[in-house]
């Protein structure tokens, strides 16, 4: 039995990949190299993640340091192979 090796996509390639305009309206993360369909939030997710956005960026705004991203950034994880996650806060 003989294995074929895939290539692994790299955050560079993903980032080419979630901006074609075929994949505008569709979620995607890299984990490892590969790529992951993600599923769409919800609006019980969406206020969850406002009420957080919200809270931390009060406190950020007090202390003068730091900031608060929110919906889907593209946080690189790890390299080699890559891992793109889209935290929502």
């Amino acid at each position: 039995m003989s294995s074929v090796a895939t290539k692994l996509m790299t955050a560079e390639d993903f980032y080419d990949f979630v901006n074609e305009p075929r994949n505008r309206h569709r979620h995607f993360e890299l984990e490892a190299g590969e790529v992951v369909k993600a599923s769409r939030p919800g609006e019980k997710h969406g206020l969850t993640c406002t009420n957080g956005i919200y809270r931390l960026s009060s406190y950020i705004r007090q202390r003068e340091k730091g900031y608060v991203l929110s919906n889907d950034g593209g946080l690189v994880l790890e390299h080699d192979p890559d891992t793109v996650r889209g935290p929502d806060i």
